[in-house]
């Protein structure tokens, strides 16, 4: 598909297994399986250089045990000395926190910040550390969203975002697949940049203009990155 001028290539095996994604930048994303389905690893190259890989192992009953790899990075918060949940598996309290919830078992505060939800279970404002706000279309996509003041909406492709605007026009367009959460590339004022995801569709890297190619940098700050971990240098 060539969205925005920019394409992405895709191959599957004779089991309709995605084995690649090609980037407009020309890095691949190569998939591998065992005789399950379940995947196995993710490799990341651009033109012939590996730039980080993936892989992960199953029980006997088919749940995810372990992931390894160069990207294998995982970021645990700090140890807390007590943490405690109710009859229905809710967080009660953790550590010095004591999270609270309506009645349809939405959050509704964390200790620092309190949550409103609508009578679609949907977040509608965040107030304490943070302010914030959000509105739905009647498809229950989030139609806008306000961070300290400052306001985004989105436009949709079905169920994909595939622009940011603000009250100017596009601040950012987006090309995604065809399932929800695949976003695969994203142009905005800092460039455009290549996302690559784990297993889980998390966003684990970005290949786009920030440092030299090849160099893994801090990745760009804002709501749209906050899943990323690490950014790999040189552009989209």
């Amino acid at each position: 598909m060539s969205p925005h001028g920019r394409s992405l290539t895709f191959t599957y095996d004779a089991a309709v297994r995605r084995t690649s994604v090609t980037f407009p930048n020309g890095v691949v994303t190569g998939c591998g399986y065992d005789a399950a389905d379940r995947l196995t690893s993710l490799t990341f190259t651009n033109g012939g250089t590996t730039l980080g890989d993936l892989s992960y192992t199953y029980d006997a009953a088919g749940n995810r045990t372990a992931m390894g790899g160069s990207l294998a990075a995982t970021v645990l918060p700090a140890a807390v000395t007590s943490a405690t949940v109710d009859a229905a598996n809710r967080l009660t309290q953790w550590d010095a926190a004591t999270p609270t919830y309506d009645l349809a078992g939405n959050l509704t505060s964390d200790g620092v910040n309190t949550y409103t939800w609508d009578a679609r279970n949907q977040l509608t404002a965040i107030s304490g550390g943070t302010t914030a706000s959000f509105t739905y279309d009647p498809l229950g996509r989030r139609a806008s969203r306000a961070v300290n003041g400052t306001v985004t909406r989105y436009l949709y492709d079905g169920l994909n975002g595939v622009q940011e605007l603000d009250a100017s026009g596009p601040t950012a367009n987006l090309i995604t697949g065809l399932g929800i959460g695949g976003t695969f590339v994203r142009t905005d004022g800092a460039g455009t940049f290549s996302l690559l995801a784990d297993a889980l569709q998390g966003r684990l890297a970005v290949r786009g203009q920030r440092g030299p190619a090849g160099a893994v940098t801090d990745p760009p700050d804002g709501p749209a990155w906050r899943s990323t971990i690490r950014s790999i240098g040189a552009p989209a």
